[in-house]
């Protein structure tokens, strides 16, 4: 501070833009989920003395890794008091005609197989009634009534390809992985070369990088191997976009499929974090727009 003890000072700003405030009263320090919360309610606040200082890109730390989720849930009274607190405060915004954002609350099951877990499910019941949230017991009828793709014979299916193919077998209406044998055997084929050769690649690059402090207590991280595998994963893009110079639609061919869905779920999301597409790559660049331009893309 200078001789009046508060106060700023003006950087001086050769291009005539807004001159640029080098001190203030409060800095937060992390553009994470907590600091650029804490920077949210000070300016709700109507506090104007604060700045927030991210080294990187808002949110490309850990936060990432529960991008878009907004638990209710919580296994203790302060985790769902907060994460109620969240919602309400997340619908809200959705709901501001000059700052909206997009946001859809839904529900979950969170299954009980044992007399323990379902007695700890009857704790957590209660610690939500006294907060007044909306959380409730019911049985496995009930669940099978109000999702009817529910149901609990003891099967464990696990893998996203598998999990998506699975679906796709039990649900009428248009397939995502093909009618006839030749089909599926395409969408097996594409689905495979994206998601071994570049979402693969594409995915252990972020966990050996960026993602680093997140995963390396989880798993196996090899830091001196994630700049290569980031580069393969942009030479088999480059491979799909010359693939895709014959004019096809979709990755596959002209109907949407899996390997759609997989690729620009793992394309959109990486390029935040420090994957972005090469522009060079026509394209597959134009197959991303129509993808994002889909409507289950803007939801």
């Amino acid at each position: 501070h200078d001789e009046r003890g508060r106060g700023s000072r003006s950087v001086p700003d050769p291009s005539g833009a807004t001159p640029v405030t080098d001190r203030f009263e409060i800095v937060v320090i992390g553009g994470g989920a907590v600091g650029a919360s804490v920077q949210w309610h000070l300016a709700s606040a109507g506090r104007t003395d604060s700045v927030l200082i991210e080294k990187h890109e808002l949110t490309a730390g850990s936060t990432w890794h529960a991008a878009g989720n907004v638990p209710t849930f919580s296994n203790s009274w302060l985790g769902q008091r907060a994460g109620n607190y969240a919602w309400e405060t997340y619908s809200k915004l959705a709901d501001d005609p000059d700052d909206p954002i997009t946001y859809r609350h839904t529900r979950a099951f969170w299954p009980g197989h044992t007399p323990e877990r379902i007695d700890h499910f009857h704790h957590l019941v209660a610690i939500a009634t006294g907060l007044g949230f909306d959380l409730e017991i019911v049985s496995p009828a009930e669940m099978e009534a109000m999702h009817p793709y529910w149901s609990d014979d003891g099967t464990v299916i696990a893998e996203i390809t598998t999990i998506c193919e699975y679906l796709d077998d039990i649900t009428k209406g248009k397939t995502l992985i093909g009618k006839t044998p030749e089909e599926r055997a395409v969408t097996h084929m594409w689905t495979r070369r994206v998601d071994l050769n570049i979402c693969e690649p594409m995915a252990n690059g972020f966990r050996y990088a960026e993602g680093l402090q997140l995963f390396e207590s989880r798993m196996i991280t090899l830091p001196e191997a994630a700049d290569g595998l980031k580069r393969i994963a942009q030479s088999k893009l480059q491979w799909l976009d010359e693939q895709m110079s014959d004019g096809r639609e979709f990755i596959s061919g002209s109907t949407l499929s899996m390997a759609d869905i997989l690729l620009y779920s793992m394309v959109a999301f990486f390029a935040g974090v420090g994957q972005p597409l090469n522009p060079e790559n026509t394209h597959v660049q134009a197959w991303f727009d129509r993808m994002a331009q889909r409507p289950s893309a803007q939801a």
